[in-house]
C-alpha cells in the first residue's frame, strides 16, 4: 500500500508544519503508540521533538465510558452510536477519534476547559517518549566508525521468522526507544532505510 509513496523523511517535515503552533493540542487514540513511532523517526532524522500536548482519547474513554470492557476506537464509537462499521483507515480513524472526544466532552461536566481536561486526563509529550540518540556502546566501536565515515558493512542479524541472515548495510545512527537500542541503516538489498535491534546483531564487520 505504501510502495512508491513518499518516505518518512519527506513526509515528517510536512506533518510538523501541519501541527501548527507549539500550544496546539493534538488528539489521538492510543496516542503513546503513535508518539513512540513518530519520536523514533524524529530521532533518526535529527529533528527536535514538537512541544504540542497530546490528549489520548483511549485514556479519556477509559475514565468516562467505564461500562465498556474494550476501549478500542471502533468499540467506543459503536457504543456511543457514532459508527456502525469498521474502516480502520488513517483519515476516517482521525475523524472518528474527534467524534468520540466531542461526544464525551458534551456529556461531561469536568471537561469543559483545557485546565479541566489536563487535570483529569494529563497530556502526553513527545519528549517523554524515552527516544534519544545514542553513542555506540562498548563492543560496537567499529559501528560508530562506520556511522561517521558512512562505510558499508555486513551484519549477521537474527530477526523474526527469517532467522540468522547476512545483510549489507550503511549505518546511519543509533537511537534508544522504550529501553531498546536500534540501529538505523540503509539496507542495500531492499533499497530502503531500515531499523535493526542492536541486541539482534550477532556479528558485524566493515567491508574492505
Amino acid at each position: 500500500m505504501v510502495h512508491g509513496m513518499p518516505t518518512i523523511a519527506e513526509v515528517l517535515p510536512q506533518f510538523l508544519e501541519f501541527l501548527g503552533a507549539p500550544d496546539t493540542v493534538l488528539l489521538a487514540h492510543n496516542a503513546s503508540f503513535d508518539i513512540g513511532f513518530l519520536s523514533l523517526a524524529m530521532a533518526k532524522l535529527g529533528i527536535p521533538f514538537p512541544t504540542n500536548p497530546v490528549i489520548d482519547t483511549l485514556d479519556v474513554s477509559r475514565k468516562h465510558v467505564r461500562e465498556l470492557g474494550s476501549h478500542r476506537l471502533e468499540e467506543v464509537a459503536r457504543h456511543l452510536r457514532l459508527a456502525d462499521s469498521e474502516e480502520h483507515r488513517g483519515l476516517s480513524d482521525a475523524r472518528l477519534a474527534m467524534a468520540v472526544f466531542k461526544n464525551i466532552l458534551d456529556r461531561s461536566r469536568s471537561l469543559k476547559t483545557l485546565d479541566g481536561l489536563f487535570r483529569v486526563c494529563p497530556p502526553l509529550a513527545f519528549a517523554d517518549s524515552g527516544t534519544v540518540p545514542l553513542e555506540p556502546p562498548s563492543g560496537f566501536e567499529d559501528l560508530g566508525m562506520a556511522i561517521v565515515e558512512n562505510s558499508t558493512m555486513v551484519v549477521r542479524y537474527e530477526g523474526g521468522m527469517t532467522g540468522l541472515v547476512e545483510r549489507r548495510i550503511t549505518p546511519r545512527g543509533l537511537v534508544q526507544s522504550r529501553g531498546r537500542v536500534y540501529l538505523t541503516a540503509w539496507c542495500h538489498a531492499s533499497g530502503i532505510e531500515k531499523t535493526y535491534r542492536l541486541d539482534r546483531i550477532r556479528e558485524f564487520w566493515i567491508e574492505e
